[in-house]
Protein backbone atom coordinates (compact mmCIF):
# COMPACT_ATOMS: atom_id res chain seq x y z
CA UNK A 1 0.00 0.00 0.00
CA UNK A 2 1.30 3.46 -0.94
CA UNK A 3 1.78 6.09 1.70
CA UNK A 4 0.78 9.64 0.82
CA UNK A 5 4.36 10.96 0.29
CA UNK A 6 5.18 7.99 -1.97
CA UNK A 7 1.99 8.43 -3.97
CA UNK A 8 2.59 12.15 -4.39
CA UNK A 9 6.20 11.53 -5.47
CA UNK A 10 5.06 8.86 -7.95
CA UNK A 11 2.42 11.14 -9.47
CA UNK A 12 4.94 13.99 -9.69
CA UNK A 13 7.49 11.76 -11.45
CA UNK A 14 4.91 10.44 -13.92
CA UNK A 15 3.73 13.97 -14.66
CA UNK A 16 7.28 15.19 -15.25
CA UNK A 17 7.96 12.21 -17.47
CA UNK A 18 4.83 12.81 -19.57
CA UNK A 19 5.55 16.53 -19.96
CA UNK A 20 9.23 15.94 -20.76
CA UNK A 21 8.46 13.21 -23.29
CA UNK A 22 5.75 15.14 -25.15
CA UNK A 23 6.92 16.70 -28.42
CA UNK A 24 5.53 20.11 -27.54
CA UNK A 25 7.03 20.09 -24.03
CA UNK A 26 3.74 20.96 -22.35
CA UNK A 27 2.67 23.68 -24.77
CA UNK A 28 -0.67 21.95 -25.35
CA UNK A 29 -1.78 21.91 -21.72
CA UNK A 30 -5.52 22.69 -21.47
CA UNK A 31 -5.17 25.86 -19.39
CA UNK A 32 -3.65 29.28 -19.53
CA UNK A 33 -2.04 31.37 -16.83
CA UNK A 34 -2.89 35.07 -16.57
CA UNK A 35 -2.04 37.54 -13.83
CA UNK A 36 -4.31 40.48 -13.02
CA UNK A 37 -2.96 43.61 -11.40
CA UNK A 38 -3.99 47.06 -10.22
CA UNK A 39 -3.88 48.17 -13.86
CA UNK A 40 -6.64 45.60 -14.57
CA UNK A 41 -8.88 46.96 -11.81
CA UNK A 42 -7.75 45.25 -8.59
CA UNK A 43 -7.94 47.72 -5.69
CA UNK A 44 -4.50 46.69 -4.35
CA UNK A 45 -1.82 44.19 -5.30
CA UNK A 46 -2.32 42.04 -2.17
CA UNK A 47 -5.23 39.60 -1.97
CA UNK A 48 -6.30 38.49 1.52
CA UNK A 49 -8.87 35.82 0.58
CA UNK A 50 -10.77 34.43 -2.42
CA UNK A 51 -14.18 32.75 -2.66
CA UNK A 52 -16.58 31.84 -5.46
CA UNK A 53 -20.32 32.32 -5.15
CA UNK A 54 -22.84 30.01 -6.84
CA UNK A 55 -23.46 32.60 -9.59
CA UNK A 56 -19.84 32.10 -10.73
CA UNK A 57 -18.31 35.36 -9.50
CA UNK A 58 -14.92 35.28 -7.81
CA UNK A 59 -14.72 37.58 -4.80
CA UNK A 60 -11.39 38.87 -3.50
CA UNK A 61 -10.73 40.71 -0.27
CA UNK A 62 -8.00 43.34 -0.15
CA UNK A 63 -7.00 46.22 2.07
CA UNK A 64 -8.23 48.57 -0.66
CA UNK A 65 -11.72 47.17 -1.18
CA UNK A 66 -13.76 44.09 -1.95
CA UNK A 67 -13.45 43.04 -5.59
CA UNK A 68 -15.88 40.93 -7.64
CA UNK A 69 -14.43 39.35 -10.76
CA UNK A 70 -16.58 38.08 -13.62
CA UNK A 71 -13.74 36.56 -15.64
CA UNK A 72 -13.13 39.75 -17.61
CA UNK A 73 -13.27 42.75 -15.29
CA UNK A 74 -13.33 43.71 -11.62
CA UNK A 75 -16.02 45.63 -9.80
CA UNK A 76 -14.79 47.13 -6.53
CA UNK A 77 -16.93 47.73 -3.43
CA UNK A 78 -15.91 49.83 -0.45
CA UNK A 79 -16.54 53.15 1.26
CA UNK A 80 -17.59 54.83 -1.99
CA UNK A 81 -20.36 52.21 -2.39
CA UNK A 82 -21.63 52.62 1.18
CA UNK A 83 -19.71 49.82 2.89
CA UNK A 84 -18.28 50.58 6.35
CA UNK A 85 -14.63 50.11 5.29
CA UNK A 86 -12.24 49.40 2.43
CA UNK A 87 -10.15 46.93 4.45
CA UNK A 88 -11.44 43.38 4.14
CA UNK A 89 -10.00 40.09 5.36
CA UNK A 90 -11.94 36.82 5.09
CA UNK A 91 -14.67 35.32 2.92
CA UNK A 92 -17.09 32.41 3.31
CA UNK A 93 -20.06 31.19 1.30
CA UNK A 94 -22.87 29.67 3.34
CA UNK A 95 -25.35 26.89 2.42
CA UNK A 96 -27.77 29.39 0.89
CA UNK A 97 -25.08 30.82 -1.40
CA UNK A 98 -24.75 34.08 0.52
CA UNK A 99 -21.27 35.56 0.77
CA UNK A 100 -19.99 36.59 4.21
CA UNK A 101 -17.18 39.12 4.37
CA UNK A 102 -15.13 40.02 7.44
CA UNK A 103 -13.35 43.34 7.72
CA UNK A 104 -10.35 44.56 9.69
CA UNK A 105 -12.59 46.71 11.92
CA UNK A 106 -14.56 43.65 13.06
CA UNK A 107 -17.60 44.23 10.86
CA UNK A 108 -19.32 41.28 9.26
CA UNK A 109 -21.03 41.88 5.92
CA UNK A 110 -23.40 39.64 3.99
CA UNK A 111 -24.01 39.75 0.22
CA UNK A 112 -27.20 37.94 -0.81
CA UNK A 113 -26.69 38.43 -4.55
CA UNK A 114 -28.53 41.77 -4.57
CA UNK A 115 -27.37 43.88 -1.63
CA UNK A 116 -24.97 44.08 1.29
CA UNK A 117 -26.12 44.04 4.90
CA UNK A 118 -23.76 44.84 7.77
CA UNK A 119 -23.67 43.13 11.13
CA UNK A 120 -21.35 44.36 13.88
CA UNK A 121 -19.17 41.57 15.25
CA UNK A 122 -21.17 41.65 18.50
CA UNK A 123 -24.44 40.89 16.66
CA UNK A 124 -26.10 37.80 18.14
CA UNK A 125 -26.83 36.27 14.71
CA UNK A 126 -23.23 36.77 13.58
CA UNK A 127 -21.89 35.32 16.82
CA UNK A 128 -24.22 32.32 16.60
CA UNK A 129 -22.61 31.17 13.36
CA UNK A 130 -25.18 32.46 10.89
CA UNK A 131 -22.33 33.14 8.50
CA UNK A 132 -20.58 29.80 8.83
CA UNK A 133 -19.27 28.36 5.58
CA UNK A 134 -20.53 25.05 4.26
Amino acid sequence: MFRAPHLIATIACLTLHLVASSPSRGASLPYAVRAWTIEDGLPTSTIQDIAQTPDGYLWLTTTGGLARFDGVRFRVFGLAQGLPTNRFQGLAVDRTGALWISSEDGSLLRWDGRAFTTRPSGDARAASGAGRAR
